[in-house]
């Protein structure tokens, strides 16, 4: 484009506004490229980050300490779990056991690092209760808030009626 520009200028039939937009359109490119090469690559629905493929790899490594067994009893668990059964691993509460709920179907464990609210350590800790037979583990009492202690009462004595008073005359 810029060769046949400056044949048509050199032949005089371009006018001054025509000579100007080449320049105009060659001076936008780069910054367009500057634009393009800024922007990171858009990510594909269904791709993950790179943190989030950290996670996975991480999950995959820890998992391949339990056996095809344990892996399946702990798949059962997670997709078929009720509420009180979600609560039974370690670092499970209400509000993951909802969010467990919510990524059903898990297709493997190593699926469970990316439901929200598990990361790397609940995950080691969930693979470490898991090879360890999944003991029922004992759920932490709720800490009631400290009582005051209430003032000692004398013991009840029956009430007797007033003696009247003696007249005086």
């Amino acid at each position: 484009m810029i060769l046949l520009t400056a044949l048509l200028c050199s032949a005089g039939s371009l006018s001054a506004a025509e000579k100007a937009t080449p320049a105009k359109e060659a001076a936008a490119k780069p910054a367009e490229k500057k634009g393009a090469e800024a922007k990171p690559a858009e990510k594909k629905p269904g791709e993950l980050s790179d943190s989030d493929k950290a996670l996975v790899e991480h999950a995959t490594k820890e998992s391949g300490k339990l056996s095809v067994d344990q892996k399946k009893k702990l798949l059962d668990l997670v997709n078929t779990g009720d509420d009180k059964a979600l609560g039974t691993i370690p670092g499970i509460g209400d509000s993951k056991a909802a969010q467990i709920k919510k990524a059903r179907p898990l297709k493997g464990v190593e699926d469970l690092i990316m439901v929200d609210g598990i990361g790397k350590k609940t995950f080691d800790g969930i693979v470490q209760w898991t090879a360890g037979g999944m003991k029922e583990a004992t759920p932490e009492p709720k800490k009631e808030p400290a009582k005051k202690p209430e003032p000692k009462k004398e013991p009840a004595t029956p009430k007797t009626p007033p003696t009247p008073a003696k007249k005086t005359t």
